[in-house]
């Protein structure tokens, strides 16, 4: 991934920094969610991928305790997110998850949520194994997963004619060509990062706030769509 190819795909994200929340369903906005991810971390230095200009889950990070870097590759984002919420434990840093500018072995936790849908379904193996390397030993890897199922479910629901690509399970959504992920890359991609110990599960979003969200923002009926994310849990 060159620089150039970085920052290309970094502005197309930066229409979305602004309002934010009218325009893309943020998981961590709902407390079940959001707490789903506090209750499987190991507590202590925390790296946050793809933060976004949210606040959700960053305050609850650091007012238990931890200390927290939330990164995006879109300083837009960064720079919204700094706007509404600061903290003296709570860092944020332009970074690509593809290339993480950390350490080995630097955080007890390693959180994603809806941020790994690069481009290219190479991207994704990139992704997974700079968590893996920047995780401390017995560190968690916590992630919401986007399914590939669903998001062609909704697609065929909405009638929207996205452009679809099932070799490389991608679509384009939002601002750019996004992978997605099923049980099959998933395993795939734990493997060849070097995780050993994990499980991952089906989440529908299913509870009368987030069907309302979701159908306010995309105009899909979640409660008859089944629509759902896999919520992955790994060890280093």
């Amino acid at each position: 991934m060159t620089d150039t190819n970085t920052l290309n795909e970094s502005q197309k994200w930066n229409y979305f920094a602004h309002n934010y929340d009218s325009k893309i369903f943020s998981l961590t906005s709902f407390l079940q969610r959001k707490q789903q991810v506090l209750d499987r971390i190991v507590k202590g230095n925390i790296l946050n991928l793809g933060t976004g200009p949210t606040t959700y889950l960053n305050k609850d990070l650091v007012e238990d305790g931890n200390i927290v870097i939330a990164t995006d590759f879109c300083k837009n984002m960064l720079d919204e997110a700094s706007k509404k919420f600061s903290h003296f434990d709570l860092e944020y840093k332009l970074a690509d998850s593809r290339s993480l500018p950390f350490q080995d072995n630097s955080f007890d936790s390693v959180i994603s949520v809806n941020s790994i849908l690069p481009p290219e379904r190479s991207h994704v193996f990139e992704m997974f194994n700079e968590v893996y390397r920047v995780l401390k030993p017995k560190g968690k890897f916590v992630a919401f997963l986007c399914s590939y199922d669903s998001v062609k479910r909704a697609n065929q629901n909405l009638n929207a004619g996205y452009e679809l690509d099932d070799l490389q399970q991608r679509m384009i959504d939002t601002a750019c060509w996004q992978c997605f992920h099923t049980p099959s890359t998933i395993e795939e991609n734990m493997l060849e990062s070097g995780f050993s110990k994990y499980d991952f599960e089906k989440v529908y979003l299913d509870s009368k706030d987030e069907i309302s969200e979701f159908k306010k923002i995309y105009g899909v009926d979640t409660s008859s769509s089944l629509i759902y994310e896999y919520l992955l849990v790994a060890e280093k």
